[in-house]
């Protein structure tokens, strides 16, 4: 009976155990998922790509706190990709790069790799084999505009404060998807603005300042007189 109800008692507490693990999960996982929805939120009065790139860092190292990585945009002229914004130290990619470097803008997809598969590896990468490495296309009516690329590299295991397994990466993976809808839309209709903004107030065969710049000019200088 002693036996029994010893049992009974470590099998009650394992499952106290794992529910009290499940109850973290969950919390973990509504807290970024209060972050991604800010993040939106915040996206949404930007008034500058710089300001949009530089919110949607803050929000993705809050919801992948142990990440490296950097935000990267195609510049077309120069037909290459730059780092708007890095985190991490170092961020273990290339602060400017080919786009036919990056695997995720030549295939317009998600391209994930690790030390553990035989996969090859972008090239702009330039942290240890061993590591795991994200690149997310940002996606805007189906053109890629940029990349979010996000790394873990760990050198000692009890370095680690967040287990980065398969189960891991794929949530975390499905979290940031969602974080570069956001934010390539946000740069998308940012461009879009300015284009629309710079064709007001030029003409349109010569490219000099029309009429509606000169009088907005006008009016904000005589404000400061």
């Amino acid at each position: 009976d002693i036996t029994d109800r010893q049992k009974a008692e470590d099998e009650l507490q394992n499952a106290n155990n794992e529910l009290a693990l499940w109850v973290k999960e969950l919390q973990k996982r509504t807290h970024e998922l209060i972050q991604l929805n800010e993040m939106g939120g915040q996206l949404q009065i930007c008034k500058t790509i710089q300001e949009a790139c530089a919110i949607s860092v803050s929000y993705i190292k809050k919801i992948c706190p142990t990440s490296h990585g950097s935000l990267c945009l195609i510049n077309e002229l120069k037909n290459c990709a730059e780092a708007i914004e890095i985190w991490g130290d170092p961020s273990y990619s290339k602060k400017v790069f080919s786009m036919k470097d990056c695997l995720a803008i030549l295939k317009g997809e998600q391209y994930y790799t690790d030390g553990s598969n035989p996969r090859i590896r972008c090239t702009h990468i330039t942290g240890p084999e061993n590591g795991k490495n994200m690149c997310f296309p940002l996606l805007a009516n189906g053109k890629v505009i940029g990349i979010i690329n996000i790394n873990y590299f760990y050198e000692l295991e009890e370095t680690k404060s967040e287990i980065v397994n398969d189960t891991y990466i794929e949530h975390k993976s499905q979290i940031i998807t969602t974080a570069a809808e956001h934010i390539a839309l946000t740069i998308s209709n940012l461009k879009l603005n300015g284009i629309i903004f710079e064709q007001s107030i030029r003409d349109a065969l010569t490219g000099l300042f029309n009429r509606r710049y000169m009088e907005s000019t006008i009016e904000k200088e005589i404000k400061w007189v």
